[in-house]
């Protein structure tokens, strides 16, 4: 190997290395940050994307215990949770829109006016994701028809030929057999 190419593949090498260790070596005051945004809408925005975890977790919840998934004990004490939760997330959003604290309440009067605007916020979000137009909608309309027929041929099967036959049917449609 002649020297010239070490010395190019030592100072490629070096490129590359000072190039992965910038934003290592960068100072934090030279991050590129928007001098428009300020700290509260920081705050504002992480709040929202929490409430939005909370109602998400709920829907899923109600959608668990929809379908025996989790037993009434368990759900009615993980969605008292959630609710509290994002009860204190829209305190909080109070609290950062307003620019103040708001003084602690009794718990009889904070916690459930914040948890009845959120099982608010929960009941638009329901209403919102059932007026949008579901792709699976259609399958599910027809999985529910293929099951009602489905339900409909529990008679059994021709004595003759074997092939399923329905409760209306009073001669096997494949091979004309009478249907006792």
């Amino acid at each position: 190997m002649d020297l010239g190419a070490f010395f190019f593949f030592l100072a490629l090498l070096l490129l590359v290395g000072l190039f992965v260790a910038r934003p290592i070596l960068e100072d934090e005051s030279q991050t590129r940050h928007d001098p428009s945004i300020m700290p509260q809408d920081h705050e504002r925005s992480a709040l929202m994307a929490k409430s939005d975890r909370i109602l998400v977790s709920l829907k899923e919840l109600d959608f668990d215990y929809a379908i025996g998934k989790i037993n009434k004990q368990d759900y009615t004490q993980q969605r008292e949770s959630l609710l509290m939760q994002g009860a204190e997330v829209l305190q909080e959003m109070d609290e950062v829109s307003s620019g103040e604290t708001i003084p602690e309440l009794s718990i009889g009067e904070s916690e459930i006016g914040e948890t009845d605007r959120f099982e608010e916020d929960v009941k638009r979000e329901k209403r919102y994701s059932a007026s949008i137009a579901d792709p699976d909608d259609d399958i599910e309309v027809l999985l529910a028809e293929r099951r009602r027929t489905q339900n409909e041929k529990g008679m059994g099967f021709c004595p003759k030929c074997g092939n399923s036959v329905k409760k209306s049917d009073i001669f096997c449609p494949k091979c004309g057999e009478r249907i006792k």
